[in-house]
């Protein structure tokens, strides 16, 4: 059975209209003008019932929601935390996929899609003798060769029924229109504390990754007239902000996100690292912070940004957009690192990030581990997490030998054990502790990179800047 006539089985189904189905005209005109090529008027009930054909053949939520099938709320209720995803799923921009795979009594499902030109968002669940699963997702292309140009964040531990999400998020390419999910299932417990992963004795205690109990292998063909392209605006505005010249280049509005990009004076002193911003309509609508992926982008050729990421306005239908940058992060060109004098314990050269102080540093059996203190930030501070990144994962000898870092660890109550012994921050209520693990080092000191040096830096006066 074809779209067409799914449609027209539904319509003999439908003697009252459902709920679900309140206010279709009004979006059916709204998803007419986001799909630029439709180029039909819709301001007669004939356009109005043309669209309602359209979106029965190409919008699988939309011929649940007139099936009375209640699945779309329950993904609503998953994508709670991301206004971007919920207002998508609200404005029907989700594919079903709605294939299952089941293993040695284990099933995934895939449920839904919701893809944009930069960003692909994969819902699926786990059902089966157990309360806990964990796992990790790998994607390639069709053929099973590498996917270049992605991250990729979700996986991990996932609750038994519950629908969990896998994001890809492209950066310099557009979303494929068919890809490869393989998950690989780790782990079944009745027990959280049964999914604590184990510390190998190899790769200086590195948490080794464990073999896969099996592994589900769904092969994705995207709809390509969902995957939605969203707006571009130029800019090319310089701006300064707190003595340092910014570029702003472009903004990207796709329905998962909205991405600022920028560029710096490279006689700056000191590397933009963070910008607290938002954009504000014509109604004094805000977009909130990222709660779902990424933030920002890095740079490629150094410290630094070079994008920088809200949720998103597009379902708005907003006729005037103003950017609004209120504070900024820095790292200071002068300040970027200090060096440790491993037999002494102290910092010999170099000043510390603003109110970090020095935690010490130990070598052992499996490599050198550094700690520091920082201040927690207010639990009412919306622009970065309580706990953030102090150090990068990188440090060098005396003649710039690399040492590479892996992995750390963030202790929420101000001390930790650090080679064996017990460091405490001269406030525990007030600071925590970020422990680095870097491989054997073979010096007597080490220098340090930091990530930032001064956080949250507040604008004299606001830069506001109209983008359309």
């Amino acid at each position: 059975m074809n779209r067409n006539e799914e449609y027209f089985a539904l319509l003999t189904q439908l003697e009252d209209t459902p709920p679900a189905l309140e206010g279709c005209g009004e979006r059916a005109r709204k998803q007419a003008r986001r799909h630029r090529g439709l180029g039909t008027s819709l301001a007669s009930l004939g356009g109005i019932a043309a669209a309602f054909v359209l979106l029965v053949n190409t919008s699988v939520p939309f011929a649940m929601a007139c099936a009375r099938i209640p699945g779309l709320r329950e993904l609503t209720a998953a994508v709670v935390f991301s206004d971007s995803l919920k207002l998508a799923v609200e404005n029907d921009f989700v594919q079903y996929i709605g294939q299952s795979q089941t293993i040695e009594g284990t099933t995934m499902t895939v449920e839904y899609v919701i893809a944009d030109k930069r960003q692909v968002n994969i819902f699926c669940r786990f059902e089966g003798d157990f309360d806990y699963l964990n796992g990790r997702p790998r994607v390639t292309n069709l053929d099973g060769t590498p996917l270049e140009g992605y991250s990729l964040y979700g996986g991990g531990m996932s609750q038994q029924g519950e629908l969990d999400c896998i994001t890809l998020d492209f950066a310099d390419r557009d979303t494929p229109s068919s890809l490869r999910l393989r998950y690989e299932v780790e782990k079944l417990a009745r027990d959280l504390q049964e999914l604590a992963p184990e510390r190998s004795s190899d790769h200086h205690g590195e948490l080794a990754e464990p073999e896969a109990l099996f592994s589900f292998t769904f092969d994705l063909e995207l709809d390509e007239h969902m995957i939605f392209q969203g707006e571009s605006y130029p800019l090319d505005q310089w701006v300064e902000l707190d003595g340092q010249r910014i570029l702003l280049e472009t903004v990207e509005i796709y329905p998962t996100f909205i991405q600022i990009n920028l560029d710096c004076d490279p006689d700056n002193a000191a590397y933009l690292t963070g910008l607290e911003f938002y954009l504000e309509d014509e109604q004094g609508r805000q977009t909130e912070h990222i709660s779902n992926g990424i933030s920002g982008r890095g740079r490629a050729d150094g410290p630094g940004i070079s994008a920088v990421r809200r949720e998103s306005s597009f379902f708005w239908e907003a006729r005037h957009l103003t950017l609004h940058i209120v504070s900024a992060d820095w790292l200071d060109k002068d300040r970027q690192y200090a060096t440790i004098d491993l037999l002494g314990g102290a910092i010999i050269e170099g000043k510390l990030p603003e109110g970090v102080l020095f935690g010490g540093a130990a070598k052992t059996p499996d490599g050198l581990d550094i700690a520091f203190f920082a201040p927690k930030t207010p639990e009412d501070d919306e622009t970065h997490s309580t706990y953030y990144q102090i150090i990068r994962g990188i440090c060098y000898g005396p003649e710039g030998q690399e040492i590479q870092s892996h992995g750390s660890g963030t202790s929420s109550v101000g001390y930790a054990t650090l080679g064996g012994k017990e460091i405490t921050a001269p406030d525990p209520e007030m600071y925590f502790v970020e422990t680095t693990y870097f491989d054997p080092c073979p010096y007597d000191t080490v220098r340090v990179a930091f990530q930032d040096t001064r956080l949250g830096v507040a604008l004299d006066q606001p830069v506001s800047v109209e983008i359309k």
